[in-house]
């Protein structure tokens, strides 16, 4: 036997008939969220946000459920600065950081050395949290906001923090970790290689899938070495000879579009016509489109992040970046892709100034409106 159901329904009410103070109130929400998404896609793109809430006195900082407070009972975060050298002690080990603090200052890894210079350097400028940091405090909070990054997308491996305390490997490895972190800013995700495949060598860094579009690229991350800096003991500083580590990158096995990644590691470097090293690059590049024609990447992507650089005083000169784009690529690639990264690259000189940075700007151009 069948039965009739009686179905009840809650009785709905459209916006228009809402109280206005719940209107506006409504309307200022979607507004505020508003403001808060174009400012961090602006200034941050596809990262999440450093959020603090205070909590019985304490301001704790969430990174993918993981919970992080300051270990000094007598000092409280005040800004993402003192949280991210927090964080970075935490991801290298307190114990690995003591154990390098204790070397005499030759004898230290580099994260050591700028810990040493940058974090003086930071709380002597506490009271300013808009002013630029020296070169190595800004080396040392550029490294671990792009691990905060990475950790923060499910996309740090061990593998990447253990070459990163790998004295001999840093060069090479933070670069890396730079780009991984440029990547996810432009809205990728990364399949990172396996190193045990029995490849290793012939493989390039990782695959990244771009999310909007689904483009998938191979991605190699390149880097020159100078003798005592940044932990490498071989190479010159004057000469920018770069072609032997593209041609090495052209070695990779990939079967779609590629992007090489070269850091040139050069306290001053523009990427202008004229510029004497500028110009060396284009050398450099023309000697890989004559050997390699009929297999050219999709782009070669020169950078010039010279942070390290900076005197313990003063602030490093300014990045830089250069695309260099093949005509004829082997494979085809999506333009947005590359508009993605160049969007990405010129965002990478922007820290978190402030706990809730987006929010906190969307707080303070409502209340001008209101003002």
């Amino acid at each position: 036997m069948e039965k009739d159901t009686e179905t009840s329904t809650q009785p709905t009410v459209s916006f228009s008939e809402l109280p206005k103070e719940t209107q506006d109130l409504v309307r200022k929400a979607q507004l505020k969220h508003k403001i808060s998404e174009q400012y961090h896609q602006q200034y941050f793109g596809d990262t999440p946000s450093v959020n603090g809430v205070h909590v019985y006195g304490r301001m704790l900082v969430s990174v993918r459920g993981n919970i992080y407070q300051s270990n000094d009972p007598d000092f409280d975060w005040e800004t993402p600065a003192d949280f991210l050298v927090s964080y970075l002690k935490s991801s290298f080990g307190d114990l690995w950081l003591e154990e390098e603090l204790a070397k005499d200052y030759r004898e230290m890894h580099e994260v050591a050395k700028w810990y040493t210079k940058g974090v003086p350097n930071l709380e002597e400028n506490a009271s300013d949290r808009w002013g630029k940091p020296n070169g190595k405090a800004l080396s040392l909070l550029h490294l671990a906001y792009d691990l905060f990054v990475l950790e923060s997308v499910d996309q740090l491996p061990d593998f990447i923090l253990n070459r990163l305390r790998n004295k001999q490997n840093f060069n090479g490895s933070r670069y890396e970790l730079f780009v991984f972190a440029t990547l996810i800013r432009a809205g990728f995700t990364l399949e990172h290689s396996d190193e045990k495949s029995g490849k290793n060598g012939r493989v390039p860094e990782c695959l990244a899938i771009h999310t909007e579009t689904n483009q998938k690229v191979y991605i190699e991350a390149k880097t020159r070495n100078v003798k005592n800096v940044l932990g490498s003991s071989q190479g010159k500083s004057k000469k920018i000879r770069l072609y032997d580590k593209l041609k090495d990158a052209m070695q990779k096995n990939v079967d779609g579009p590629y992007l090489i990644f070269v850091d040139v590691n050069h306290p001053n470097m523009k990427a202008e016509k004229g510029h004497r090293e500028f110009e060396k690059l284009r050398s450099e590049y023309r000697k890989l489109e004559k050997s390699h024609k009929e297999s050219m990447p999709n782009l070669v992507c020169f950078t010039n992040i010279p942070f390290h650089y900076g005197a313990n005083g003063t602030s490093p000169g300014s990045n830089m970046i250069g695309f260099m784009i093949p005509r004829y690529p082997k494979y085809k690639m999506l333009n947005k892709v590359l508009q993605e990264l160049d969007s990405s690259l010129n965002k990478y000189d922007y820290l978190p100034k402030e706990f809730q940075e987006s929010s906190e700007h969307a707080d303070r151009i409502l209340d001008n409106v209101k003002a």
